[in-house]
């Protein structure tokens, strides 16, 4: 199952921002609203203090930020 797959991807690489973006991505899309934000806040610390950039260009950190103020807004929508 996708938290398997999670657990398994941040055993292999814990420091790799991707695994922790796409279990956010996961536990979102299954309503696990905290669980997502806490997937993307691990995200955040892990990239702190690297020149990692996202797809926008822009640091990762500033797009995770985004990320999960959307995903507040998401979860008290529904």
């Amino acid at each position: 199952n996708g938290v398997a797959a999670f657990h398994r991807a941040v055993a292999i690489s814990p420091t790799e921002p991707q695994a922790y973006m796409n279990a956010g991505n996961f536990f979102h899309n299954v309503h696990r609203f905290e669980d997502s934000i806490e997937a993307w806040t691990k995200a955040d610390e892990v990239t702190k203090g690297k020149n990692l950039r996202g797809p926008n260009g822009g640091p990762i950190s500033q797009m995770v930020e985004q990320v999960c103020s959307l995903i507040l807004l998401v979860s008290f929508c529904l």
